[in-house]
């Protein structure tokens, strides 16, 4: 049967999950009605094909932010509830979506005790539920198609909104929008958006170093802003230089940049950690991913990233990465495609990668502390995209 077109019936509960509306996202238009256009689109690609799209792009880029934003543009036309899932795809502890669909089922009214135990079961009562239903369900940070098959109902009535940083394959009928890090322009409007226009207006040279400092990362404007917000009596300038080149006669403050990208709340740092450690589980094959490792010894990717951190230049053809790794051009490519697999390089082109200025300087600072030491864990919650 079709889905209903008006509202639930009487006494059906009605989960309503997704997080606060995102107000800061900006440089995002076309993604955004591109979005827009294929969750209210009549149907999927038959009578029975639930809709599903997938936001894909590096940590930081704000996946997170437009999956929320366009979630909640559209939430009108799925009045039998939003459900939203924080999968922790890039953690060390994905959430299984045995449990997910667990949340899910007594969001949807089952009780606890009547959840089946049998993942079979349960998946099948969810799809049960969700048939002739409008329902809407944004599945943040996805490790694989895997974790995330699952949870995707049947129901044409029914939309899905992915967001990932591994590569996403394996999903039949998803559509993919993949983000780039935003222009200078945008950058300079989110920031006048979160921390005054006038402000920064007052100081344009400064203000303009740091939006280059941010390098188009939104986490990483977001960080810049919340502290200068947090300083109401500093000059922008106060805040500018420390992301100058450090040397012992610059005035700057110890550190590295990304050691200025970092609050209790938002890390650009912790995002590319977690890249890193996906490299410890090598891709051994499309949608296939090899045991975890446990060794603080890298791993032959891990010890290319930390390569790239002594490259003049933020782009990278694969014979010249050959002679920096000193390795014959095929295995110097089959390790630069893991490295943009977990999205710390792109792979823009054939035989050409881009390194993102702010991931250049983490494989800096991982070169710098020796080629066996591990970074420190990451805490779970402390990724913030």
């Amino acid at each position: 049967s079709k889905p209903r077109t008006a509202g639930p019936p009487p006494g059906v509960r009605v989960p309503r999950t997704l997080p606060a509306d995102v107000v800061d996202v900006v440089g995002r238009d076309a993604e955004t009605r591109q979005l827009i256009g294929w969750l209210t689109e009549a149907s999927g690609t038959g009578p029975g094909a639930v809709r599903v799209t997938a936001i894909g792009g590096m940590a930081g880029v704000g996946t997170s932010a437009l999956a929320v934003h366009v979630a909640w543009r559209v939430s009108d036309r799925f009045f039998d509830g939003h459900l939203f899932a924080q999968l922790r795809g890039t953690s060390r502890r994905p959430v299984s979506p045995h449990d997910v669909l667990a949340v899910f089922l007594r969001q949807l009214g089952i009780a606890s005790g009547a959840v089946p135990a049998d993942p079979g079961e349960r998946s099948a009562l969810f799809r049960t539920l969700a048939a002739d239903r409008r329902l809407l369900l944004v599945l943040d940070d996805a490790r694989d198609a895997a974790q995330v098959a699952p949870l995707v109902p049947g129901g044409a009535g029914c939309a899905v909104v992915v967001t990932h940083r591994r590569q996403l394959a394996g999903l039949p009928g998803c559509r993919h929008v993949e983000l780039d890090p935003l222009s200078a322009e945008a950058s300079r409007r989110m920031l006048d958006r979160l921390v005054g226009r006038a402000r920064l207006a007052a100081e344009p040279g400064a203000t303009g170093a740091l939006v280059a400092a941010c390098a188009g990362l939104p986490l990483a404007l977001r960080v810049v802003a919340e502290r200068l917000v947090a300083r109401p009596d500093w000059r922008i300038e106060d805040l500018a230089r420390r992301f100058r080149p450090r040397s012992r006669h610059s005035g700057a403050p110890s550190g590295t940049v990304l050691d200025e990208l970092g609050t209790d709340g938002f890390s650009v740092r912790a995002g590319f950690e977690a890249g890193y450690v996906a490299l410890a589980r090598p891709l051994v094959g499309p949608g296939r991913t090899g045991a975890g490792s446990a060794s603080p010894v890298p791993t032959p990717a891990q010890r290319a990233f930390r390569l790239l951190g002594e490259w003049n230049g933020v782009e990278i053809a694969s014979t010249e990465a050959a002679s920096l790794l000193a390795l014959p051009l095929e295995e110097a490519e089959r390790l630069l495609e893991n490295l943009a697999d977990v999205r710390l390089v792109r792979s823009w082109r054939p035989g050409r990668y881009l390194l993102h200025p702010l991931v250049k300087e983490f494989a800096g600072e991982l070169r710098a502390v020796g080629p066996a030491s591990p970074p420190r864990p990451v805490a779970v919650g402390e990724e913030t995209r």
